[in-house]
């Protein structure tokens, strides 16, 4: 007998309509195996790891793939404390152009000053304020609060961590001396400074210009080359043509 062969042991006897005996074999097939349904349930088990690799699979990429975004955005920004707002640095800079100490005269003062930071920072971008003062208004109170300012480019180096440093004095980590794109500016003799009417506390110096609008008076200034004098350097003939700061806002 072979082995692994399904042997009958036992012999039907079905009666004929004819009265004779016939003897009726069940058959030497192998019966239904039961590695055919283990391979099936094995099958099943198969797809289910493979599903559940899958799955971790699909889950690990998301998750690669979250943790590289964050990793990103960190570059670029923070998160903004009790938010989930990504928070991009704030920058500061001195405009390359130049404007005579009565760049306001006829025009609000502010609108004007920051028209001229908006126009230097060009497609940079930004809501900018320009660092000048005039009586009853300093120049500090228009920065508001919060993030650090970074030299040019959200990539520069932290000039003040924030207003509150300013409030008290303190002087730039680094010299103001750089434009929108983080470029060094070029200054020229006799256009070296920058028109500011401010104290080393952001408090309006007194001298303005007659409050930015005429050439036939003095106004303060500061040394963008310099930590110490950067904003209260010099009293200048407002006839004088000088530069900006522009704090973004």
């Amino acid at each position: 007998m072979a082995k692994g062969r399904w042997v009958p042991s036992v012999v039907a006897v079905v009666l004929s309509g004819c009265g004779a005996f016939t003897a009726v074999g069940l058959g030497e097939d192998d019966p239904p195996s039961s590695s055919s349904s283990s391979s099936s349930s094995s099958g099943g088990d198969a797809d289910a790891s493979s599903s559940s690799s899958g799955g971790s699979s699909s889950s690990a990429s998301s998750s690669s793939s979250s943790s590289s975004s964050s990793s990103s955005s960190g570059t670029s920004g923070v998160l903004e404390a009790g938010t989930d707002a990504l928070v991009l640095p704030r920058r500061v800079f001195v405009t390359p152009e130049v404007l005579p100490g009565g760049f306001a005269a006829g025009k609000d003062v502010e609108v004007a000053a920051d028209a001229f930071c908006k126009a230097s920072a060009g497609a940079g971008g930004g809501n900018w304020v320009a660092w000048v003062s005039v009586t009853g208004k300093p120049a500090r109170d228009r920065l508001g609060p919060g993030k650090p300012w970074h030299l040019g480019t959200p990539a520069g180096p932290v000039v003040f961590d924030n207003a509150g440093q300013i409030a008290a004095s303190m002087e730039p980590k680094v010299a103001i001396d750089r434009d929108a794109t983080g470029a060094t500016v070029a200054f020229s003799s006799g256009t070296e400074y920058v028109w500011t009417g401010t104290t080393a506390n952001g408090s309006p110096s007194g001298q303005d210009c007659l409050g930015w609008t005429s050439t036939a008076v003095g106004g303060r200034a500061g040394n963008p080359k310099s930590t110490t004098d950067w904003t209260s350097f010099v009293t200048s003939n407002c006839a004088f043509n000088y530069h900006l700061y522009c704090f973004e806002k």
